[in-house]
């Protein structure tokens, strides 16, 4: 799969920007967009289904990562501890077209590296990963 931009900012306009304060989220090994509906539904007592579309294409992209550096990994991880929701200026496969949409970063895991050709650096004698791998993260729209 090729690359795609995902950039993130405080606003609307610094995330499509990339000027000072967005942060190009680093080229991913997957990337995948969807979206859903919310809806209220229900079944009367003649058993017939009605319902009521509260909100539609809320959009999700989610992002996985083979390798990531600590330091890519550390400029994320900073930037979403700083900020509940932001923006992510990103190619919307529904839409076939850029977008800006308020997002959320969802539940994100990554796990330190065991493979000893991405060897870890030995400070006083405590272990810090020089790359994680099997980083995953969602953006998930507001």
């Amino acid at each position: 799969m090729g690359s795609f931009l995902v950039r993130i900012g405080t606003t609307s306009a610094i995330a499509s920007s990339g000027l000072a304060g967005s942060i190009e989220v680093p080229v991913s090994s997957t990337y995948k967009t969807s979206s859903t509906d919310i809806v209220d539904s229900g079944r009367g007592t003649d058993g017939v289904m009605s319902f009521n579309v509260i909100r539609q294409a809320i959009r999700k992209i989610e992002m996985s990562y083979r390798v990531i550096s600590n330091a890519d990994y550390v400029k994320l991880a900073t930037f979403f501890n700083a900020h509940k929701t932001f923006y992510a200026y990103y190619y919307d496969t529904d839409d076939g077209a850029w977008e800006t949409r308020n997002v959320y970063v969802g539940d994100r895991s990554v796990e330190a590296v065991k493979d000893k050709q991405l060897a870890t650096t030995n400070i006083g004698g405590k272990l810090k990963p020089d790359y994680y791998e099997n980083f995953k993260l969602s953006f998930i729209e507001v």
